[in-house]
C-alpha cells in the first residue's frame, strides 16, 4: 500500500487518501473499505471523484456517458495533451468565456447562470493545469467549473459546442499571437541590420560565387542581402495572421447546432476578422498551422545561410568577425579555442523546421474528411516551432548587437585579391569601345599571368598594366594617360563608387536602398501593431461584457 495524506471528501465527507504522484491507481480506499479497483481523480482543488461518476453514471469523465468502462491508465496517459494544453489554458477560458457571454445573449441560458459560469472561469485562472488526471484542457476547465458551481450550472457551458470547434478555436488563438511576436522579433532583426548596412556603406568586402572571390562590395550591401529577405518573411508571418484569425466557433463538431448561436458575435468578441463559413472545414482544417511552419522554416533557412556566414568569417582563414565570449563556446580539450557553438545551432534550426513542416504535412495528407484526433500532435508540433524561431531570432539580434566586425582585415584581403579582372574587361568596353567577349578574355588572361607571380592587379603601376594588355592581345595598346586613369579605377574605392547598377553596393545606393528597407520594415510593424491593437480592442469589449453579467450575480 502507498501512502498519502488523508484529504476531505467534499461530497461525503469521508477521509479519503489523496495521491499527489499517482491520481490514477489502485489503492486502500477509506470510503469503500478496501483495497479500491476503481480509479480516482483528485486536483489541487481537492475534489474527489471515484471513477468520476455523475447523476447519469459517467465513468472516468463527463464525456463517457456512452462508455461501460473507464479509460485505462496507459491509453489515458496516451491520448492526453494536458501537458502540452499548458499553453492554451488563458485561450480556452477567454474563448468559454465569450462562449458564454453569447449564450446568455442569444437567451440560450440566463444571466445569472451566466455570471455564476463567468465567476467560475474566472476561478480556473491562474491555476496550474494538473499533469494528468483528464484528456484535455478542455475536459479539465468544464470538470473544475461544474464542481465549482453545480451541473445544473456548469453542464450549461458545453451547449452548442464541441472540443473540435473548441480546439481549433484555441489554436488560432494561439497561433496568432505567436505570428504577431514572431514578426516583431523578426523586424526588431531587420531594422538592426538595416542600422548596420548604413554605418558599414563604405566598408569595402569580398563578394563570393561558389564561395570563390567574385567581385567588389561593401558590408552594407552584404547586411542588406541578409535584410531583404526577413522582411519578406515578416510580410508572410501577417499574412499568415490574416488568414488564421477567422474563427471556427460555433460549429460545433462538423456540421452546426440545431441551438441558435450567434458566431459572428463570439468570432467579434474574440478579435477574429470574420468567421469561417464552413462548419466542416472549421474543425478539421490545420492548413494555418502548416503555413505558420512553413513561413517559419523559409525564415530559419534564411537565417541557417547567414549563421554560416559569421561561422566561416569567424575563422582565422577569414578572420572578418568575432562574437563575444559571451556567445562562444571553449572546448574541453583545446585551451585556444573559441568556438561558435551558438551560430552551429541556429545553423541546424532549419532542418528541424523542415521536419516539424513535413511532421504536419504527413499527418494531413493521411485524413478522411471531418475530425480525426490524429490532428492532435500538430498543436505540440506548431507550439515547439515558435519556440525554436524565437530562440533563434534572439541569437542572432545578440550575435549582430555585440559580434565585431574586422573592416581592416576585410579591405586587406580586397586588395589583394584578383576581383578586379571583371572592373578591367569593363573599362575596356566602356574606353576602347571593344565587345566584351574580348575585353572579357584580355582580363582573363592577364588574371592568369598574375596569379602564376602571386600579383594582384591593384598592385600594378600605369607602365606595368599598358604592357600587361600590350604583351596578351598583341596588336591592341592603350595610351600612357588612358593606363594612368585605368591604374586608378583598379582599387575597392573607386570600383564601388563608379558601380551605377540600382540595389548595387555604393555608398550612395546602399544609403538609399537602406531608405527604403527602413520604410518598409516600419509599415510592416505598423500592420503588425494594428493587428495587436485590434485583439487588444476586442479584449476590452469582451470584458465590458463579462462585466455587465458578472456584476448581475
Amino acid at each position: 500500500m502507498r501512502s498519502g495524506h488523508l484529504q476531505p471528501d467534499r461530497q461525503s465527507g469521508n477521509q479519503h487518501r489523496r495521491y499527489a504522484q499517482q491520481p490514477y491507481g489502485h489503492h486502500h480506499c477509506g470510503q469503500h473499505g478496501r483495497r479500491c479497483e476503481g480509479f480516482h481523480r483528485i486536483d489541487e482543488l481537492g475534489f474527489r471523484s471515484p471513477e468520476r461518476r455523475g447523476a447519469e453514471g459517467v465513468k472516468d469523465g463527463i464525456y463517457r456517458s456512452r462508455l461501460g468502462k473507464g479509460l485505462e491508465r496507459e491509453s489515458a496517459e496516451f491520448i492526453s495533451s494536458l501537458q502540452v494544453d499548458k499553453e492554451l489554458l488563458r485561450y480556452e477560458i477567454e474563448s468559454s468565456k465569450a462562449h458564454t457571454v453569447m449564450l446568455a445573449s442569444q437567451g440560450i441560458i440566463s444571466r445569472k447562470q451566466a455570471s455564476a459560469l463567468l465567476k467560475a472561469l474566472s476561478e480556473v485562472e491562474g491555476r496550474p493545469v494538473p499533469a494528468e488526471g483528464f484528456e484535455d484542457v478542455h475536459e479539465y476547465v468544464e470538470s473544475v467549473v461544474t464542481r465549482s458551481t453545480s451541473e445544473d450550472i456548469g453542464g450549461r457551458l458545453h451547449t452548442a459546442r464541441s472540443r473540435n470547434d473548441q480546439v481549433a478555436t484555441i489554436t488560432r488563438m494561439a497561433c496568432r499571437d505567436r505570428l504577431l511576436r514572431l514578426c516583431e522579433l523578426n523586424l526588431n532583426l531587420s531594422k538592426l541590420l538595416i542600422g548596420l548596412s548604413k554605418k558599414h556603406a563604405r566598408t569595402p568586402l569580398l563578394a563570393y560565387t561558389h564561395l570563390q572571390r567574385g567581385q567588389v562590395q561593401t558590408l552594407g550591401h552584404h547586411l542588406q542581402s541578409y535584410a531583404q529577405p526577413l522582411l519578406r518573411d515578416a510580410q508572410r508571418l501577417i499574412q499568415c495572421y490574416d488568414m488564421t484569425n477567422r474563427s471556427p466557433l460555433g460549429a460545433s463538431a462538423i456540421a452546426g447546432s440545431t441551438v441558435e448561436v450567434d458566431r459572428r458575435m463570439t468570432a467579434r468578441l474574440l478579435g477574429f476578422d470574420k468567421v469561417l463559413l464552413n462548419c466542416e472545414d472549421s474543425v478539421e482544417s490545420r492548413d494555418f498551422a502548416a503555413e505558420a511552419i512553413f513561413v517559419q522554416t523559409l525564415m530559419l533557412t534564411e537565417l541557417s545561410r547567414v549563421a554560416e556566414d559569421l561561422i566561416l568569417w569567424s575563422t582565422s582563414e577569414f578572420g572578418y568577425f568575432e562574437l563575444p565570449d559571451s556567445l562562444a563556446s571553449p572546448s574541453s580539450a583545446m585551451p585556444h579555442k573559441k568556438n561558435p557553438d551558438v551560430l552551429e545551432l541556429v545553423r541546424a534550426a532549419a532542418p528541424s523546421q523542415m521536419a516539424k513542416l513535413v511532421h504536419v504535412l504527413s499527418i494531413l495528407k493521411a485524413l478522411p474528411s471531418g475530425y480525426n484526433r490524429d490532428l492532435q500532435p500538430i498543436k505540440e508540433v506548431l507550439y515547439r516551432s515558435f519556440d525554436t524561431s524565437e530562440q533563434v531570432l534572439h541569437i542572432m539580434i545578440r550575435c549582430f548587437s555585440e559580434g565585431v566586425f574586422n573592416e581592416a582585415e576585410m579591405r586587406r584581403k580586397l586588395e589583394s585579391s584578383e576581383v578586379f579582372a571583371l572592373p578591367l574587361a569593363e573599362w575596356l568596353v566602356r574606353m576602347k569601345d571593344i565587345p566584351f567577349r574580348k575585353a572579357h578574355a584580355i582580363a582573363g588572361r592577364i588574371s592568369a599571368k598574375l596569379a602564376s607571380k602571386s600579383a594582384s592587379l591593384s598592385s600594378l603601376n600605369p607602365a606595368q598594366l599598358a604592357d600587361l594588355i600590350a604583351e596578351t592581345r598583341p596588336g591592341f595598346s592603350i595610351e600612357p594617360t588612358q593606363a594612368r586613369e585605368l591604374s586608378s579605377a583598379l582599387n575597392c574605392d573607386s570600383v564601388l563608387q563608379s558601380t551605377l547598377t540600382e540595389g548595387g553596393p555604393s555608398a550612395a545606393e546602399v544609403l538609399r536602398t537602406s531608405r527604403h528597407l527602413q520604410l518598409e520594415a516600419n509599415q510592416l510593424l505598423t500592420q503588425s501593431r494594428v493587428r495587436r491593437a485590434h485583439l487588444n480592442r476586442a479584449a476590452r469589449a469582451l470584458n465590458k461584457e463579462l462585466k455587465a453579467l458578472v456584476d448581475v450575480g
